[in-house]
């Protein structure tokens, strides 16, 4: 049947839409242009984070939770004392993470909302599919290590000449109307 591919085509748009999934994920079709594959990526990702938070809530959470309690509870992990007992079971889940369509917009749109308080660094981190502390940590030694090199990247905001970092303002000398001249 000469019709068959169209209307199997639009029946799987129609499934697709249906399921806010992608219609080249669904068909296992991704013939297009480039520019129309990452709109509709775009638009499914919404349908796919809905589908991840219900995994999240349905399937993972109680999962993990009953695991942690019943390690708890036999022993297999010991909790330290000071621990805040309300903490224990506040995981954060991460799921895939959606390319980025032009990474030089997404840093800036991401800079703006974390410099007007609507998210944080950690936020940013998490987006990329990254541990935030893992990040800092690893930021923070190899940043360390460059100082101790006197090796100077545009990457560390401390030589940005623009700047206004904490650890440019921290190299600039600090003069009081108490400080005598020598």
């Amino acid at each position: 049947n000469p019709n068959l591919e169209t209307f199997r085509n639009g029946q799987l748009r129609a499934v697709a839409a249906g399921s806010r999934l992608s219609f080249s994920s669904t068909a296992r079709n991704y013939n297009g242009t480039y520019s129309a594959q990452r709109q509709e990526l775009v638009e499914s990702t919404d349908g796919y984070l809905i589908l991840q938070d219900w995994f999240i809530g349905a399937v993972t959470r109680p999962m993990y939770r009953a695991w942690l309690k019943q390690a708890v509870a036999s022993g297999v992990i010991r909790l330290p004392r000071d621990l805040d007992r309300s903490s224990l079971y506040t995981a954060v889940y991460s799921g895939p993470v959606m390319p980025w369509i032009d990474p030089v917009k997404e840093a800036e749109a991401w800079k703006i909302q974390i410099r007007g308080g609507a998210a944080t660094e950690s936020d940013w981190v998490r987006a990329g599919g990254r541990n935030p502390d893992d990040v800092k940590r690893r930021r923070k030694a190899e940043i360390d290590e460059n100082r101790k090199l006197d090796l100077v990247f545009d990457t560390d905001p401390a030589s940005d000449k623009g700047g206004s970092s904490a650890a440019t303002k921290r190299q600039e000398p600090q003069h009081t109307d108490d400080q005598s001249e020598e």
